[in-house]
């Protein structure tokens, strides 16, 4: 296998160059992690070593009671990144077309890339909720693609595609392969969507205990599929990292075990957040927004003829404020706003962001 061209993930350096160096970072994901021991587990290393051999597979059948297949369909992965990489990995080759709407989180489009692959980018309005137009897939698909990328909710937006658009999706895709990253469809409280992989063999469903458990130092991941697309993603992973670390697995399982608690952890942290964000815009004639029903993130359209990089540059160096531009999602004119903290912090943040917005674009409501 040769990797062609090795693109930059700008958001991931992005995010790391502003890490400790910013006050207010408003471009993390990931739920704010939370004290294992406020949510009734311990962690013992010594009996972890003790139980370290019959641990292997337990989070795999956890993983497929929660969602409701069969183990032989679950691949738990090391963080919801690798689950990208071997799914698209194992199922498409140098000189594949592969289709993915956007605005989208990038490596679903760069990944691709990575592989050889053709993409074609489906722009999905802000307009219709971030959701592609059926006739424009329809008629973007055709009998070279391979494969088809979405997230739901969508990554940058949070916006929720339903169970009528998901079928209706794999339907079109069903001469190829569909992956849906599903990394936030926990968020979806009320009336989350079902996952993928249920509705379709041609499926590929990707989760992860990162964002909405809040715990991205496991790095746990997985992949949910027909047999035959577990068994390609498990041959290509034994080429990367072979096994996942079992003491994190172990966590992972104890997270599952008090999955109520972080349910209602996670409920209070929509809840109050998306109350301050949606009240913050609203009082603001420089942006507009689709209010997301499935993360803790968004996507604001800005009023400026600024880039997003430029503006999210300035806003870093001058309030210390760092926020997702949109360019990185392949969508200009708009910024990822992540939502993820406490309260007061996410308040204070938003303090921050709108002095800078002030003094940029020249707000004037």
């Amino acid at each position: 296998m040769s990797f062609p061209l090795i693109e930059t993930f700008d958001l991931a350096e992005w995010v790391m160059h502003y890490t400790g160096r910013i006050q207010h970072n408003l471009t993390n994901s990931s739920i704010k992690s939370p004290l294992l021991s406020d949510l009734g587990i311990s962690v013992d290393y010594d009996e972890f070593q003790r139980k370290r051999q019959s641990l292997k597979g337990v989070l795999r059948r956890t993983i497929a009671q929660t969602c409701d297949v069969h183990e032989d369909n679950v691949l738990v992965t090391c963080s919801g990144s690798e689950a990208l990489f071997l799914a698209v990995g194992s199922v498409i080759k140098a000189g594949d077309e592969v289709v993915v709407t956007t605005p989208n989180y990038s490596p679903t489009f760069q990944i691709p890339r990575l592989f050889g692959a053709n993409v074609k980018l489906i722009p999905a309005p802000m307009e219709h909720g971030f959701q592609p137009s059926i006739e424009q897939l329809s008629e973007a698909i055709s009998d070279r693609t391979r494969l088809l990328i979405l997230t739901n909710p969508n990554n940058p937006s949070g916006c929720t595609a339903n169970k009528e658009i998901l079928q209706e999706i794999l339907r079109l895709g069903r001469n190829s392969r569909v992956i849906v990253d599903e990394a936030f469809r926990e968020f979806a409280f009320t009336d989350p969507p079902p996952v993928a992989a249920t509705l379709g063999e041609n499926c590929l469903s990707l989760g992860t205990m990162s964002k909405f458990y809040g715990l991205e130092d496991l790095r746990i991941g997985w992949i949910i599929s027909e047999k035959e697309n577990i068994e390609r993603a498990r041959k290509l992973k034994n080429w990367v990292t072979i096994e996942n670390s079992i003491f994190s697995e172990m966590i992972a399982c104890k997270a599952f075990e008090q999955r109520a608690k972080f349910v209602r952890r996670a409920r209070t942290f929509y809840d109050e957040n998306i109350e301050l964000v949606e009240k913050w815009i609203e009082r603001r004639d420089d942006l507009d927004w689709v209010k997301p029903d499935g993360a803790l993130i968004c996507f604001p359209r800005f009023k400026s003829q600024i880039t997003s990089l430029e503006l999210a540059k300035k806003l870093a160096e001058r309030q210390g404020v760092a926020i997702g531009p949109g360019v990185f999602f392949n969508r200009e004119g708009h910024f990822r706003l992540c939502f993820t903290r406490g309260r007061e912090e996410v308040e204070k943040a938003l303090v921050a962001l709108g002095q800078g917005l002030d003094s940029i674009l020249g707000h004037s409501g």
